[in-house]
C-alpha cells in the first residue's frame, strides 16, 4: 500500500482503478489509501518496535548442582545483546518509513525552491571516472555488429547503399 501510494503514485493508481471499474474512486477511498491506512500501519509498526524494546530477552538454563536440577531457570541476556537485536531487526524495518519521509521532504524542498533545480548539473560518469575494462569492452565498431535481412544481404557499412537485386527496377 505504501509502495503503491508513494512510489508508483496515487494519481496513476487512481487512473488504473478508473480504467478497471469505469469511474474514479471516491473521496473515502482516496483518504483511506493515502492517509488512514498508512497512519494505522505506522502506528502498528511503532507499537511493535516499542513493545520489542521493552521486553527483556531471556534464555533457559539449568545447573546440575542445583537442588531442583531438572527445572530450567530463565536468565536475561546482557544489555549489549538487546542492542544488537534492535539493530538487526530495526534498521531494515526503518528504511521504508525513512525513505518515505526523505522523499516527502525532498518534494517539499523542490516545491518551495524551484530555481535550485536549474543549478543542478547532470554529468555523465565517463567524464569523471577513468575507463575500466568492464565499461570499455562494450565499445565496439559499427561493423562488428553484422545482421542479415530476409534477402540475405549484409547490413555492414560497405553494403549500405547497395541495391538488393530482388527490388531492382528493370
Amino acid at each position: 500500500m505504501i509502495t503503491v501510494n508513494y512510489i508508483y503514485g496515487y494519481k496513476r493508481f487512481a487512473q488504473d482503478i478508473e480504467w478497471m471499474i469505469g469511474h474514479k474512486p471516491n473521496i473515502f477511498w482516496q483518504l483511506t489509501w493515502r492517509f488512514i491506512s498508512p497512519a494505522i500501519m505506522l502506528a502498528i509498526f511503532i507499537y511493535y518496535l516499542v513493545d520489542q524494546v521493552q521486553t527483556t530477552v531471556v534464555y533457559n538454563t539449568w545447573d546440575p548442582n542445583d537442588d531442583a536440577f531438572p527445572v530450567q531457570k530463565q536468565k536475561s541476556f546482557p544489555a549489549w545483546v538487546t542492542f544488537i537485536i534492535v539493530l538487526l531487526a530495526g534498521i531494515p524495518s526503518v528504511v521504508i518509513p525513512a525513505y518515505i519521509i526523505v522523499t516527502l521532504l525532498f518534494k517539499l524542498w523542490r516545491h518551495y525552491n524551484p530555481r535550485q533545480d536549474r543549478n543542478l548539473v547532470m554529468v555523465p560518469p565517463s567524464t569523471i571516472l577513468p575507463p575500466t575494462f568492464s565499461s570499455t569492452h562494450l565499445t565496439q565498431t559499427r561493423s562488428s555488429f553484422v545482421s542479415i535481412d530476409s534477402s540475405g544481404i549484409d547490413r555492414r557499412p560497405e553494403f549500405i547503399g547497395h541495391v538488393n537485386p530482388v527490388y531492382e527496377v528493370e
